[in-house]
């Protein structure tokens, strides 16, 4: 049986790794956000999909607000 993980609390638990990624064409820039300010702010049952998370984000590159989110699975030592 798998995790579930649709809140804040639940991602910072797993250690998973959650980036902002600009849509503006002529940007692109993307950067992992630090949950814990999130987590402050909205609190650990805040969700964290897309539809919760995206029109919260502003591109540090651009300013633009046209962004998307992109979960990646925690760093695992190298063998």
């Amino acid at each position: 049986m798998g995790i579930t993980i649709n809140t804040l609390g639940a991602l910072y638990d797993t250690k998973e790794r959650l980036f902002g990624c600009c849509r503006d064409p002529s940007c692109y820039h993307s950067a992992q956000i630090d949950l814990e300010p999130l987590i402050a702010r909205y609190g650990r049952g805040h969700g964290c999909m897309h539809r919760h998370l995206a029109h919260k984000l502003r591109c540090t590159a651009c300013g633009g607000t046209n962004c998307g989110i992109q979960l990646l699975p925690a760093r695992t030592p190298r063998m």
